[in-house]
């Protein structure tokens, strides 16, 4: 009877372990900004060392006076350095983040929202809002 105890208490173990390292796997953070004419530094957010591509995922985003449904992100450490390219980041559709050397040995990270009328153009008359997730 014990060792039937025993057994299940462990796999209950392994089961809420399992359980808690998917949730671990899909948790996200967020972001977002309003009336942004050019361009708003986001949250500082972590990765494990090593990795050298993250997502981006905009729910929201929006022109006043516009028509884009994206926005431009990119990676910078804590301290300003640039981490990687930019990327155009469409409504609803997962982004790839790709950092360089130096972004991939970090732990930590900022991400700079640019808004797309003024990277494109120099355009300040769209200020822009926009929330979403880093995954």
């Amino acid at each position: 009877m014990k060792k039937r105890v025993f057994v299940v208490v462990i796999a209950f173990i392994m089961v809420f372990a399992f359980v808690d390292n998917s949730f671990a796997a899909v948790a996200s953070e967020t972001y977002s900004g309003s009336e942004i004419y050019r361009a708003k530094y986001c949250g500082t957010y972590t990765k494990s060392s090593g990795v050298n591509t993250k997502y981006i995922q905009t729910s929201s985003v929006s022109y006043v006076g516009g028509t884009k449904t994206y926005h431009y992100a990119r990676a910078y450490s804590v301290d300003g350095n640039l981490y990687g390219s930019r990327a155009q980041v469409y409504y609803g559709a997962p982004t790839p983040l790709s950092f360089n050397t130096s972004g991939t040995a970090a732990t930590s990270y900022k991400i700079k929202i640019e808004n797309a009328y003024y990277y494109e153009s120099g355009d300040q008359t769209h200020p822009m809002s926009f929330s979403g997730n880093v995954l």
